[in-house]
């Protein structure tokens, strides 16, 4: 009889006489034809998971891992999903990142439930509902909120709260499943990270603080700094509003005006010196708020400086601002020795054909007193070109 019914069977008002044409258990197994069985003769929903053999391997495009528990609680998840959690006694209860005994949540649930009811939980797949609302915030994170929503917007910072990610956003109205461990987000409260925890890369670590977030404030005063690089701003961050009064083009050192505010530092002009620091921004006339740095190291474009042949050697204010060497380049013909010369700041040292060190002298020497006989003096005072 194996493969005589392939085609055959027909169920109650099949269109063949409307009969039930088989008792139940006439169909056994081996009866039905190979290949008899094709997709749309199967009744939407017919196939559950407990048709499939334990250990049966199912490819396919779409997936979802469902499971069934009792409530302990009423659970709202038809008009917004609700990420749920067990209790002690391992019943369902709504997750919330703000409440530690509602949490880890293990899925979400998105139907109305009543308390001592059975909730169907969705753990793992992909999962749509017109309940989602995640237009704009497509391929996010979405965390468990603090009253047991799934967020797409961002994890809950107020202190104490767990944060816990469910999945990713896939559409306005789908989210993929996969619910992460809800110890690795939780906000850390004064005392609760040990010395020595967050690392950088340099100590073997991942970048544990963003780039940029720390600032001037952040280091306790009377602390000691140690670096390979570092800056040191004069103007940004004091109550003092720094304001130019003529346009700064970059990198130039700069000096304070009578008036209080920022200019180009030119060794030739003596109203524009001492030099304070070095802007290496172009800015225009009027701005306030420029940053001014008064030691560090940089590395500048090239065509702004050139320190070929000088590597090692002094950098000085130049007669424009510029910072240069004693001699060539942005200071061609070297300084003006002639009445009234110009005036002579250390600024620095080149570390390579277009980078220094900014550490200003506040030594000043006049050029007008320096003939070549007179440069010893220079250079056993510190100021060797």
């Amino acid at each position: 009889m194996a493969g005589q019914f392939g085609g055959y069977i027909q169920s109650q008002g099949g269109g063949g006489g409307g009969g039930v044409n088989n008792a139940s258990g006439a169909i056994t197994s081996g009866t039905l034809g190979p290949n008899t069985v094709y997709s749309g003769n199967i009744a939407s929903g017919q196939v559950s998971k407990y048709a499939f053999a334990s250990g049966t391997t199912v490819d396919s495009a779409e997936w979802l891992i469902d499971d069934t528990f009792a409530t302990a609680e009423r659970i709202s998840g038809g008009g917004e999903p609700a990420a749920v959690a067990f209790t002690q006694s391992g019943t369902l209860q709504t997750a919330m990142a703000s409440v530690s005994g509602r949490m880890p949540a293990i899925g979400v649930v998105v139907a109305n439930v009543v308390s001592g009811g059975t909730a169907t939980v969705y753990r793992n797949g992909r999962l749509f509902s017109t309940a989602f609302n995640y237009s704009g915030w497509a391929n996010q994170p979405v965390y468990v909120g603090r009253s047991g929503q799934c967020v797409a917007s961002g994890a809950s910072t107020s202190s104490g709260d767990v944060q816990q990610i469910l999945g990713i956003s896939i559409s306005a109205s789908g989210i993929f499943l996969q619910p992460g461990d809800a110890l690795e987000g939780v906000v850390a409260g004064s005392g609760d990270i040990g010395s020595g925890s967050v690392t950088g890369q340099a100590g073997g670590g991942n970048f544990c603080v963003a780039s940029g977030s720390l600032s001037t404030y952040d280091f306790a005063s009377g602390a000691t700094v140690r670096a390979a690089q570092f800056v040191t701003v004069f103007s940004s961050g004091t109550a003092w509003p720094i304001i130019t009064e003529e346009a700064i083009s970059g990198v130039r050192a700069v000096c304070i005006s009578q008036s209080g505010n920022l200019r180009i530092a030119m060794a030739s002009v003596s109203g524009r010196m001492p030099a304070i620091g070095v802007v290496v921004d172009n800015v225009a006339s009027g701005i306030s708020g420029v940053v001014v740095y008064t030691q560090g190291a940089f590395q500048v474009t090239s065509g702004l400086a050139n320190y070929s042949g000088y590597l090692g050697k002094p950098v000085w204010v130049g007669p424009s601002g510029h910072v240069v060497t004693f001699s060539g380049s942005f200071n061609s013909g070297g300084f003006n020795a002639a009445s009234g010369g110009d005036f002579v700041q250390r600024f620095g040292v080149c570390f390579n054909s277009g980078a220094f060190i900014v550490t200003p002298d506040s030594t000043l020497l006049q050029n007008q007193l320096l003939g070549v006989n007179d440069l010893v003096d220079v250079v056993n005072r510190g100021f060797g070109v």
